[in-house]
């Protein structure tokens, strides 16, 4: 170095002027080389499909769209990004963003993505999911343009309802009573089940149950009916036998309202209005306080466990008014 340094100083200045020369004209070779090379970059832009192949001197990738007039829109996706350096046989590649609508909570989101897997765009839209949710298309496949992507909010719960058990009837003979005759034991109680369900909500609407348990709560109490056998009664003296006995409210006719009876007989003591239904025309019947009969004649009011006895007279009829009695059917 020392002996170069010197050599240039001695050196007339022909030379050293000669040699810096050399070493501009080095400078201007490599510049030009440069200069030369990126002007002469072949760039392929693929845009959706189209193909465009440019020549450019741009230096980025962001340098050659403006250079093009290509405009990118912020959901675009481009590769290599924008600030990449540009070299020859580069090949640009633009998927342009399109609307994507995702149907959830009951509304519409809408928002804009390219070719990306759905649970990316639900990210994007700020759309969490729970465990039990389902999507659709799945979370995994990519969306595509006039695809909308649909959220179902599943909710699973349990809950628990209470049901009657119904009691049983145990029906017992009692021999001092008559028969058609009842009285009531012990009163039935039902008992209570606890069922525990499984219910499956999609969007507060559910859609299925299932039954995942039962208790007992409280067991069911039977009713103990008694019911008489008894078969013969004996009144002033008179014993007759019935099929069986009943309590009835007990008014009142006469001939005042009517001789002709609805099976064509002609009222007399001892004719009974009845309702068919419950005791049949041309029973025989004992009327406590009345006496014997038949049922011969119907009314417009006498429904159910009513009956009408007959009297010769108005004033009979009056003093007997309403009451409430004992009827045997005989046999």
């Amino acid at each position: 170095m020392n002996k170069l340094m010197a050599f240039w100083k001695e050196s007339p200045h022909a030379l050293r002027y000669a040699g810096l020369f050399f070493l501009l004209a080095l400078l201007l070779v490599s510049t030009g080389w440069v200069l030369v090379n990126h002007g002469n970059k072949t760039v392929v832009v693929l845009d959706e499909g189209r193909s465009l192949s440019v020549k450019t001197r741009a230096l980025r990738v962001q340098d050659l769209l403006v250079e093009q007039g290509i405009s990118i829109e912020p959901e675009d996706q481009i590769h290599p990004p924008l600030d990449h350096p540009l070299h020859s046989g580069m090949v640009i590649t633009i998927h342009r963003a399109f609307p994507v609508q995702i149907i959830v909570d009951g509304q519409v989101k809408k928002i804009k993505s390219t070719p990306r897997p759905v649970s990316e765009v639900l990210q994007m839209a700020g759309v969490e999911l729970g465990s039990l949710d389902q999507v659709s298309p799945s979370l995994e496949e990519q969306v595509a343009p006039g695809v909308p992507i649909r959220v179902i909010r599943v909710r699973e719960q349990e809950e628990k309802l209470e049901k009657k058990i119904p009691f049983e009837v145990v029906r017992k003979p009692e021999a001092n009573m008559e028969k058609g005759m009842t009285r009531t034991v012990q009163r039935g109680q039902p008992g209570i089940q606890e069922e525990t369900y499984k219910v499956i909500y999609h969007d507060g609407q559910e859609v299925k149950r299932e039954l995942i348990r039962t208790r007992i709560v409280r067991e069911p109490v039977a009713e103990i009916l008694a019911y008489g056998t008894l078969e013969l009664a004996s009144r002033g003296g008179d014993n007759f036998r019935f099929d069986r006995s009943m309590w009835v409210t007990a008014t009142a006719y006469s001939h005042s309202a009517g001789s002709i009876t609805a099976t064509g007989t002609y009222a007399r003591r001892g004719t009974i209005a009845v309702d068919p239904r419950v005791i049949p025309l041309g029973t025989r019947l004992y009327v406590e306080g009345y006496g014997y009969g038949v049922a011969e004649d119907t009314g417009g009011a006498i429904k159910g466990d009513k009956i009408d006895v007959f009297f010769e007279t108005d004033a009979e009829a009056y003093r007997w008014g309403v009451r409430r009695v004992k009827v045997y059917i005989l046999e």
